[in-house]
């Protein structure tokens, strides 16, 4: 703390003055008061930082030209929310129309806010029962989170293929994707409710994927003895033996990656080696039924009954296990390849039915693949003996290789 002498009256001191830039932002440490760090690229903006910690950019301008025009002190943005060079963006816009005449803060009316409107698309999805109710929400939250205070109406095309570029440039192009979706489906439902005119993403395409794009696509099927081998000796490298045990069940069963983190020991009759999969989690909405050999029967024994939790597989504070490219970053890393994905254990398990002889009609019905409607009107049979004898074989095939 400064100490002053006895009558004399401390100076105040300057805001400093620099040209801003993220890594100062970020580096800016909380003093007794809040201080202001004002940016020389652009007049009036600067970045104010609160005793708490609390950083957040500012912007001071005036209604209108000439030193007569009213003054206005205007909140940009949280910088733990954003970035400098959009906060910047930001301030420019809001200080030309100023400049113009024109207040360039808008009250936002919490209803008309886009959190509010995601609070109640999450309502919307529950009361249809949508299994991945929470991980849609996530992804919209966390990528949407610059946008969360504006209005829906305020939302661009740019706001969301933004994100999914970043989402893409960080290496996550399946993350890209699957936010790409949930954030189409949630403007659909905005124009349905009322809250916007037309979805931003209406009529957008993603570019067509170039022949090096679809070759790295394709290249995640194993299709050798040695690649499984190699992904089952992988698998161990996993956080925990929960995790480890979940990969490799998707390999021995070949269904998909939602439906098998929920499984529960009520779904499965493991006297009879049965699995059966509930219409309210599947993606068709359709019942599943999944016949076990005795490799995939021997992983369900293995894992720990644990007192109040129905999952088989149960993740961190015993809920469904999640997060899955944290979950598989080690994996991928002893593996030795990158693309490895749980629908790729899937077209691995698929792909091998097929080298081992199994019928197309078998072997589509074991992953639970969605037929015409013209061929599921007429055709009610379950080829249950074929599908059991199938699995049999395809686990005594994985059992040999990883030997």
């Amino acid at each position: 703390m400064e100490v002053v002498a006895k009558g004399v009256v401390p100076l105040k001191v300057a805001p400093e003055k620099m040209a801003l830039t993220q890594a100062i932002v970020d580096g800016a440490v909380p003093r007794q008061k809040r201080y202001e760090m004002y940016d020389t690229a652009l007049a009036g903006f600067r970045l104010v930082v609160q005793p708490s910690g609390a950083r957040a950019f500012y912007l001071w301008t005036r209604i209108g030209k000439g030193r007569g025009a009213k003054a206005k002190y205007i909140h940009v943005g949280d910088a733990a929310l954003m970035k400098l060079k959009d906060a910047r963006a930001r301030a420019s816009t809001m200080a030309l129309t100023a400049r113009a005449g024109d207040d360039p803060v808008v009250r936002v009316d919490v209803a008309d806010r886009l959190e509010s409107h995601l609070d109640a698309y999450e309502q919307s999805l529950q009361a249809r029962g949508v299994v991945k109710t929470t991980d849609i929400m996530w992804s919209l939250r966390a990528y949407l989170k610059p946008k969360l205070k504006d209005r829906t109406a305020d939302i661009r095309r740019a706001d969301v293929t933004g994100a999914m570029a970043k989402l893409e440039t960080a290496g996550k192009p399946g993350a890209a994707e699957y936010f790409r979706k949930c954030a189409s489906s949630f403007l659909n439902w905005a124009v349905n409710e009322g809250h916007l005119q037309a979805s931003p993403l209406a009529g957008y395409r993603r570019e067509r994927a170039t022949k090096h794009q679809r070759q790295r696509v394709e290249q995640f099927t194993m299709t050798t003895s040695g690649e499984i081998r190699d992904f089952w000796m992988a698998a161990a490298a996993a956080k925990t033996p929960v995790a480890r045990d979940l990969l490799r069940f998707l390999l021995l069963t070949g269904q998909r990656r939602t439906e098998t983190a929920l499984i529960c020991w009520s779904h499965v009759d493991l006297e009879g080696g049965i699995w059966r999969i509930p219409a309210a989690i599947t993606k068709t909405g359709v019942a599943h039924t999944v016949h076990l050999g005795p490799e995939s029967l021997a992983l369900l024994k293995a894992q720990p009954r644990i007192a109040a939790c129905p999952l088989i597989f149960a993740g961190r504070n015993l809920k469904p296990i999640g997060g899955w490219s944290k979950l598989l970053e080690p994996v991928r890393e002893a593996f030795g390849n990158t693309d490895l994905s749980p629908h790729g254990l899937r077209r691995t398990y698929r792909t091998t039915l097929a080298e081992l002889g199994v019928e197309e009609a078998v072997a589509e019905r074991m992953i639970a693949h969605k037929r015409s409607d013209l061929v599921s009107l007429y055709d009610k049979s379950q080829m249950t003996e074929r599908r059991i004898e199938a699995q049999a074989l395809y686990e005594a095939h994985v059992k040999a290789v990883v030997a």
